[in-house]
């Protein structure tokens, strides 16, 4: 799995925003994972069950293996967020708030959807406040 997540990279797009690189991520990560879920689901649903820190270890080396810290990098060169307050945890959030969503439905996200996840919750906890004029 980790061999075909690293053959099988999202581009990541420079939308000029944030909301806009992980709008146009999430959307393409959701159906590469709906794919992968169809194809891989049963073994790692096994995979999880025998060994969880594995499949968390697992987890990471994809994660890593697909550099969205980049994504990031950007987002702090921008002025959009604080790297010294983002968290390993904050990093991660929109990506397991999507992967938690297409756990539960099985199917790519609506667009709607991964709007709201970024608007109502990941935006608003890593957004730098505006500068007081």
């Amino acid at each position: 799995m980790q061999n075909w997540a690293t053959h099988n990279q999202i581009p990541l797009d420079d939308t000029g925003s944030l909301r806009g690189d992980l709008l146009a991520y999430l959307q393409a990560k959701g159906i590469q994972r709906a794919e992968l879920m169809a194809v891989f689901g049963v073994r790692l649903a096994a995979f999880v069950a025998e060994d969880a820190d594995a499949a968390r270890q697992l987890a990471k080396a994809i994660t890593a293996a697909q550099g969205l810290d980049e994504l990031w990098d950007r987002a702090a060169a921008r002025g959009e967020i604080d790297p010294d307050t983002l968290t390993p945890r904050l990093r991660a959030l929109p990506f397991d708030l999507v992967g938690a969503e297409l756990a539960r439905t099985g199917r790519p996200l609506p667009i709607e959807t991964i709007e709201e996840i970024l608007d109502t919750i990941v935006l608003p906890l890593v957004s730098r406040p505006p500068a007081n004029p």
